[in-house]
């Protein structure tokens, strides 16, 4: 009976080396989707322009175009560790303005992006199915510039700042073969920005990415 026991428990431990070896190795992950910045509301950035002359009309695009790429390394079916480069996209305002006779243009955009390092926690579902979760740093690189232009001035400023911030995404991955796969996801960047001349941004979104594995 011991040695039955001992047998099945030797099995186990062997098969489940296997699976482990056969999950592990490199990566390299591709995604593209849409954020929404949570920067200043219009609302703040018409009464900046008000400090210029009389606001005639203003427009704000909050959601933009998102991509990232990330390297990472597969220890195990159920942990992962990756590093890689995410655009989480711009803000735009553009506002018109007057002071006295003069009309003007206010232009400003906000662009966000930065490298990555983060943990990944990977439940199997089955043979084909995963469910994934990351969590980790986001370096950011924040760049806002602005523009007034109009017949009697020009302006043009840009500032840009740096910060380390947190960050989380959950999705599910569909393995097609053990080399390939597609995967959803939604994410999360907190506070992104230094917040002293750049207001701090959240940006929320969803992307749709494929993984190569070595």
């Amino acid at each position: 009976m011991k040695t039955n026991l001992a047998a099945w428990v030797s099995t186990l431990c062997l098969v489940t080396g296997i699976a482990e070896a056969s999950e592990s190795g490199t990566y390299l992950d591709f995604s593209i989707g849409k954020s929404d910045i949570k920067n200043l509301s219009k609302a703040s950035l018409d009464s900046d322009v008000t400090t210029f002359g009389t606001l005639n009309s203003s427009s704000l695009k909050d959601k933009d175009a998102y991509g990232a790429v990330a390297i990472g390394y597969r220890f195990t079916q159920y942990l992962a560790a990756e590093v890689g480069w995410t655009y989480l996209g711009a803000q735009t305002y553009t506002a018109n303005f007057s002071s006295g006779a003069n009309q003007y243009e206010y232009k400003s955009r906000l662009v966000l992006e930065g490298v990555t390092a983060a943990a990944v926690g990977i439940l199997p579902i089955g043979k084909r199915f995963e469910l994934r979760g990351r969590g980790g740093l986001f370096f950011s690189n924040a760049v806002l510039n602005r523009d007034i232009t109009g017949p009697l001035q020009a302006i043009n400023e840009s500032f840009n700042e740096t910060s380390t911030e947190l960050f989380v995404s959950v999705g599910a991955a569909y393995k097609f073969t053990p080399k390939f796969s597609i995967f959803l996801s939604a994410h999360h960047f907190n506070k992104v920005g230094a917040d002293d001349i750049i207001a701090e941004s959240n940006v929320d979104g969803a992307s749709l990415g494929v993984t190569f594995r070595q």
